[in-house]
C-alpha cells in the first residue's frame, strides 16, 4: 500500500544521496606550490657610463597563483644585448618572493637588455643604457 509519508523519506534519502556522491566529486585545487607570476620591482630605466656598476640591483618577484611570495624560486639572468657583466646567473628567492642580481656596464655605449627568467613563465626584461662616457 502506498504511504505519502514513506514516499518522502524514501526521496529525502534518495535526494541525499545523489547530493552526496556530487559533493564528494568536487574538488577544490589549492596547489599554490609553483610561481604564477614574475614581476619587476626594481633596478629597470637605469643609465651609466661604460664600466660602472648600476645604482640600484636588478629586483623581480615571484608571487603564486593567490599573490603570496614564493621562498627559493631560482631566477636565471642574461644579458641579451648590449655589453657588460652580471653578479651571477642566477639568483633565488628571498622570504619575500625577491631575487636581485647587480649589473656592470660593458666599455660600449648604447642599450642593454637584461632578462630574468622562471622555469614556466615568460622572460622580464630589464631596459638599461650605457651613457656616452
Amino acid at each position: 500500500m502506498f504511504t505519502p509519508r514513506k514516499s518522502a523519506v524514501a526521496l529525502r534519502a534518495a535526494v541525499l544521496i545523489v547530493c552526496t556522491l556530487v559533493m564528494s566529486a568536487c574538488s577544490l585545487t589549492t596547489d599554490n606550490e609553483g610561481p604564477s607570476t614574475m614581476a619587476v620591482i626594481s633596478g629597470d630605466a637605469q643609465t651609466a657610463p661604460p664600466n660602472t656598476a648600476l645604482a640600484e640591483p636588478l629586483v623581480v618577484v615571484v608571487v603564486n597563483q593567490f599573490g603570496e611570495p614564493l621562498k627559493d624560486i631560482t631566477i636565471n639572468w642574461a644579458i641579451v644585448s648590449g655589453g657588460g657583466a652580471l653578479s651571477a646567473s642566477s639568483s633565488v628567492s628571498d622570504d619575500g618572493g625577491h631575487a636581485s642580481v647587480n649589473y656592470t656596464t660593458g666599455p660600449t655605449a648604447g642599450s642593454v637588455i637584461i632578462t630574468a627568467t622562471v622555469h614556466g613563465l615568460p622572460p622580464l626584461g630589464f631596459d638599461e643604457t650605457i651613457s656616452a662616457s
